[in-house]
């Protein structure tokens, strides 16, 4: 069997688009702003709202928030911080009185804090291919329903006959 080697290839210009890049400096926001205590978590461990907000009014690439009530998904580029944060291994949980604070490890954050922005970002982009999932942001199956029709699918058998319709192979 023959095997074929891959090799990436990036433009020559990559260090100039990683550097204008958003990402990595909205990131080491993010760091910041857990290092300072400033991030409050909800009872199910998911950024609070206010957080999310002071949040989005500090980085880079900003929403503006039109809605009179917002929810955590209204903010994605706040939310996939979030994400990334959490899978990062960066991040700790803190209670401090009745409240859930969002914390930076002091090992990790020494480790992140040697890298270059090319480091980094490259390290954001292979967290978010290996280890996507929605569980970090409690939503489990109803997340486009991709469990669900994965599982449709799964069940349909290999002698359907397409002339017959049988409400079991349909969605």
């Amino acid at each position: 069997m023959k095997t074929e080697t891959i090799k990436f290839q990036f433009p020559e210009n990559y260090q100039d688009i990683i550097d204008n890049s958003s990402i990595v400096r909205d990131f080491d926001k993010f760091i910041e702003m857990a290092n300072n205590g400033l991030l409050e978590l909800t009872k199910k461990n998911s950024l609070s709202l206010s957080s999310s907000k002071l949040v989005n009014e500090s980085i880079i690439r900003k929403i503006p928030m039109l809605m009179n009530r917002p929810l955590l998904k209204s903010y994605p580029n706040v939310l996939s911080l979030f994400i990334l944060f959490s899978m990062s291994g960066l991040g700790e949980k803190e209670i401090k009185g009745k409240k859930k604070l969002l914390r930076v490890n002091p090992k990790m954050l020494e480790q992140w804090k040697q890298f270059t922005d090319i480091d980094k970002y490259f390290y954001l982009f292979s967290i978010t291919f290996t280890n996507f999932s929605f569980e970090p942001i409690n939503e489990g199956k109803d997340a486009f329903e991709i469990s669900l029709i994965i599982q449709k699918l799964a069940k349909i058998n290999k002698k359907w006959n397409p002339d017959k319709f049988e409400s079991d192979y349909f969605f």
